[in-house]
């Protein structure tokens, strides 16, 4: 497997049983052409619909009062070609993609391309491990565009509050991943200067810095406006 798989595979938090199945997903149809493979296409089809129904089903739950005609609307913004892109620029997706030789200049970072390969990877997942599995990628990826949906982003309004006040941005570091494979829990500290301001846990590493910023965001407004650097300095 070549370096490039390697990399996404620790970006993305999944190591494939089947390495196949992962070579399957990034194989876009031009290069499947001229090297005689199958391509991601219908590996795309499924996990079309596993990134649909992840989403659907977080939104039914966060979102009580929405109608489903907003539901649907929260839906189609999450999921479009242009927001899966961006997740998928996001994991450095483009850097694995096998591409023919039409599409090798430009490809990988053609919307369209990316969007079909995430979709492809959650399929591959899907079938090299278990639904339970793909659900847990797809509300990893999608944490943060599923978070400003549904309520505050933490991560975001520590960010801003770090920039003014400490003119730094805020790291984040896993201390421990405790479970099993397929029922981690992460720990997750903040740190701004090197200072830890806050510590939070989570089924996946975006929850867990969810969590840790809304701490930290806790031990930082806590101190007041003057005090806060206390924690730092």
């Amino acid at each position: 497997m070549n370096e490039p798989f390697g990399k996404l595979q620790e970006t993305i938090g999944y190591k494939f049983s089947n390495t196949k199945l992962l070579e399957q997903a990034l194989t876009h149809a031009s290069y499947a052409s001229e090297m005689s493979v199958a391509n991601n296409e219908r590996l795309e089809f499924l996990g079309d619909s596993l990134i649909e129904a992840a989403v659907r089903s977080f939104l039914f739950l966060k979102k009580p009062e929405a109608s489903e005609g907003e539901l649907t609307r929260t839906k189609s913004k999450i999921v479009c070609k242009a927001a899966l892109a961006r997740i998928a620029k996001k994991i450095a997706l483009g850097e694995s993609l096998l591409l023919g030789r039409g599409e090798e200049a430009q490809g990988r970072d053609k919307e369209a391309i990316l969007a079909d390969a995430l979709e492809a990877l959650i399929g591959a997942i899907y079938l090299d491990s278990s639904y339970v599995m793909s659900m847990t990628v797809v509300y990893d990826l999608f944490a943060d565009e599923l978070q400003n949906e549904v309520g505050q982003n933490f991560k975001g309004d520590l960010q801003e509050i770090c920039q003014k006040k400490f003119r730094s941005l805020p790291k984040y570091k896993v201390v421990q991943e405790s479970g099993t494979s397929h029922q981690k829990i992460f720990e997750i500290e903040v740190l701004v200067k090197g200072k830890v301001l806050g510590k939070g846990d989570g089924q996946n590493k975006r929850e867990a810095e969810q969590r840790a910023a809304k701490d930290a965001l806790n031990n930082v407004l806590s101190q007041g406006a003057g005090d806060g650097e206390c924690l730092l300095f």
